[in-house]
């Protein structure tokens, strides 16, 4: 909640927030694995699941065995599908997270994982949005708020770029993979069920910087 809530200062202030170490993880997942099951990884860090074989999803809500709640810093999960990506999420809030397959008895042979989640121990630096990375990040809406358009500019070629809108509680709603390039980069991005007429924090992570708008739907 201190992340999240730092987070929404900078923004208001119109910084961007950027730390030192943001990494991409893969977890494998098939039939009926995810590989590796257990990862630590640091706040600010992305976990991509591939899908090798079968039809899963990624369940941080309620055991699929106990039907008890995981007891997670956050709760999330995944729509199922067969796809070769099951699911993208960036890692805001520290802690020991549980999750599990939802699909049939997935779980109940051998389809959970574990993922901790280290606190930010880097130096945090707050510099205006000039000379850096990313400039110039406009965030908008368009066609009746079914989609949001992100244009910005950028100095060097970036090796992930990723986009994140938050609920104003600091739950991730959706995550898109951004193909951003050197130079101008317009990009129109479709909303998955997200409400309208509600606030929301839209985070923009390319390499190590962070970039924080807020947006009205």
């Amino acid at each position: 909640m201190k992340q999240f809530l730092l987070l929404a200062v900078l923004f208001l202030l119109g910084y961007s927030y950027q730390t030192n170490a943001q990494v991409s993880h893969t977890i494998n997942s098939g039939n009926f694995f995810y590989d590796p099951s257990s990862l630590t990884i640091d706040v600010g860090d992305t976990v991509v699941w591939t899908n090798s074989e079968g039809f899963h999803d990624v369940n941080f809500n309620t055991n699929t065995q106990t039907g008890q709640s995981f007891g997670n810093p956050e709760s999330f999960a995944s729509t199922a599908t067969s796809d070769s990506v099951l699911y993208t999420h960036v890692f805001t809030i520290p802690g020991d997270y549980s999750y599990d397959c939802s699909v049939g008895s997935h779980a109940a042979n051998g389809m959970v994982g574990t993922i901790t989640v280290n606190a930010d121990t880097t130096t945090t630096s707050v510099q205006k949005m000039t000379n850096n990375v990313v400039e110039n990040l406009k965030v908008y809406t368009i066609n009746a708020s079914s989609s949001i358009q992100l244009d910005f500019q950028l100095e060097n070629v970036p090796s992930t770029a990723i986009m994140t809108i938050y609920s104003l509680d600091g739950k991730a709603l959706q995550v898109n993979q951004i193909g951003a390039t050197v130079g101008a980069n317009s990009h129109n991005v479709s909303l998955e069920n997200i409400p309208s007429k509600a606030v929301y924090v839209v985070v923009l992570v390319v390499d190590n910087q962070r970039v924080i708008r807020k947006i009205a739907l």
